[in-house]
């Protein structure tokens, strides 16, 4: 009905546009409509249609499937945590390193096969700041989602000024995460990868 022009003005639009990207980006959606297709020339055919479709009414989409990302946090436990909320939001392929270092040689090696990386904050032999600093000077437009516990003004600060994506405190929920996942990919301009 959206994509007819039911909701075609004001405050409904942009109600039913929140209402659409929300639903077509949950796992549940994801994994019915686009993992399940008989094979990849009709997922990719499915995605194709569901990115016109949500574009008549100005609703990107993203290409879960489609995304390739790169993990970095030192500890094992919230790394897998956040590797676990990636795949149940139906990302295509997720990388992990241990620490800033780890990430960087990644990235050196190939950095444009990443559409996103989530990097804690405070690791070993090189920080996810430093990180930060690296991958903007390579890639300026790779969405970046920084992970700590420094929630503090001066800290915000210092990531924003250089460039940081988005930024999520711990701790939070998968559903937090997923929120913050969905918004640095829709910045990049719909995460098509």
């Amino acid at each position: 009905a959206a994509g007819e022009g039911a909701f075609c003005a004001g405050k409904s639009r942009l109600a039913v546009a929140r209402v659409l990207y929300r639903h077509c980006h949950r796992p549940r959606f994801v994994r019915q409509v686009l993992l399940n297709a008989p094979g990849p020339k009709e997922r990719t055919a499915r995605a194709n249609w569901l990115r016109q479709s949500l574009a008549m009414v100005g609703v990107p989409f993203i290409d879960l499937a489609a995304q390739r990302v790169l993990v970095v946090d030192d500890e094992a436990g919230p790394r897998a945590f956040v590797i676990s909320v990636l795949q149940e939001l139906g990302i295509g392929h997720v990388d992990a390193a241990a620490d800033g270092q780890e990430a960087l040689e990644r990235f050196r090696a190939d950095g444009a096969a990443y559409d996103l990386i989530v990097c804690d904050w405070m690791m070993p032999r090189l920080s996810g700041l430093d990180l930060l600093k690296q991958v903007r000077e390579a890639r300026s437009d790779l969405p970046f989602l920084m992970v700590t516990a420094l929630a503090t003004l001066e800290a915000v600060k210092k990531a924003l000024a250089h460039q940081v994506s988005g930024y999520i405190a711990k701790p939070f929920t998968p559903e937090q995460l997923e929120e913050k996942i969905l918004l640095v990919l829709a910045q990049k301009g719909g995460g098509d990868g």
